[in-house]
Order: structure tokens, then C-alpha cells, then sequence
């Protein structure tokens, strides 16, 4: 790894770099950017050897673009976000806060709409509309449907079914058991798949 160490004359006119390499697996982060001064002369950098350069200030200079990984540059969020293309936003938004006791955060009308549910955000796009609904380059258009889903956690999926059948929801196949639990796909007005899954107890 290679840190820019800036010297700057007294008078603030003069400053010039040099490249140091440092090892991160032989010296600790915490002993580099240790700073003693001399203010007389002198600044000694420590990482375990001394560099002496004739200094009033060092400044320690690192390239972001260096550091940068796609762990630090993705957050760790707070809530998960799914987004579904539906058909018709505002008939999604009556189904999954009827249905399925989502909260409305925001709905534009015919075009958007965020839900959430705990720490579930569910955000519902009208193809064309939006950021989410454009065409892609090769002119492909996003539509619903398809096998991705995301997962609700139940107790009791029997009564759970029982109660969305008689409100005429439909679900794409039977209960299926697996050692983990149960689940079963239902399917909202657009054709989306959302999971219904009762731990085993």
C-alpha cells in the first residue's frame, strides 16, 4: 500500500510528497498516522522505523480511490428493499395493505408506491414509470412475474390460507413441507410471487 506524505514549509509556501509503502499485515493501523513532532525541526512518522524530514507539519495523505471495496461502497441497510413491476400500482397498494397488513409510506397513483412491513420496504413500479420502469437499451420492458419472491414469515399457515382463500387470493401451488418448514406461493394481481413460510417449531 502506498501513502503520499506531504511536508509543508513554515510559511505555508512549500509542500511537497513523497511515497511511503507500508505493509498492513506486519505494522498496525493504529501505530501509522501516530504523529510526533519536533517544533523546532523535525516530524517523525512511527510504523515501527523512524522517517525524519525537515517539517513543522506532516500530513498524512491517502487516494480514496485506493480503499475503496464494494463492502465499504454498499451500506449495510437498516430495511431491505424489494421492488415488483405490477400492472396496476394502486390495486397492488389495496392488496398488500388489505392482504397482507402493509403500511403505506408513499404512493404516487397509477405510477409508485412504497409499502413496508417491519423492516421491509416493498416498492411497487408501473412499467414505464419511473426510474425502475424504463426499457432497458436492447428495448426489453420490465413486466412482472417470474420465480424470484420475497419471504413472510407466518404462525399458523393453515388459518393464514384458509383466511386469504375466502377473500379470493390465489396462490400458485399447495403446501409444501420441508424440514425447515412449511411454505406455500401466493401470487398478487400482477402475477408476482410473494412466500408464505411457517418455521418448523
Amino acid at each position: 500500500m502506498v501513502f503520499h506524505v506531504g511536508t509543508m514549509s513554515q510559511s505555508y509556501k512549500t509542500l511537497n510528497f513523497y511515497d511511503l509503502n507500508f505493509d498492513l499485515k506486519s505494522r498496525s493501523t493504529a501505530a501509522f498516522g501516530c504523529c510526533d513532532f519536533d517544533s523546532a525541526r523535525y516530524g517523525f512518522l512511527k510504523t515501527g522505523y523512524q522517517f525524519a524530514v525537515p517539517i513543522c507539519r506532516l500530513l498524512i495523505i491517502h487516494r480514496p480511490s485506493k480503499f475503496i471495496t464494494m463492502k465499504s461502497s454498499i451500506a449495510n441497510p437498516t430495511t431491505v428493499s424489494v421492488r415488483y413491476i405490477v400492472d396496476d400500482v394502486d390495486s397492488s397498494v389495496k392488496f398488500y395493505t388489505q392482504m397482507l397488513g402493509f403500511d403505506v409510506v408513499m404512493h404516487t397513483p397509477a405510477a409508485f408506491a412504497m409499502l413496508s412491513k417491519g423492516n421491509l420496504h416493498l416498492l411497487l413500479n408501473k412499467p414505464g414509470a419511473g426510474g425502475a420502469g424504463q426499457a432497458m437499451p436492447d428495448g426489453a420492458t420490465p413486466i412482472p412475474g417470474g420465480w424470484n419472491r420475497f419471504h413472510l414469515e407466518v404462525r399458523g399457515l393453515e388459518s393464514v390460507i384458509n383466511e386469504l382463500k375466502s377473500k379470493n387470493v390465489k396462490f400458485r401451488n399447495e403446501v409444501v413441507t420441508a424440514p425447515a418448514g412449511k411454505q406455500i406461493l401466493l401470487i398478487d394481481p400482477s402475477g408476482n410471487l410473494v412466500e408464505l413460510f411457517e418455521r418448523t417449531q
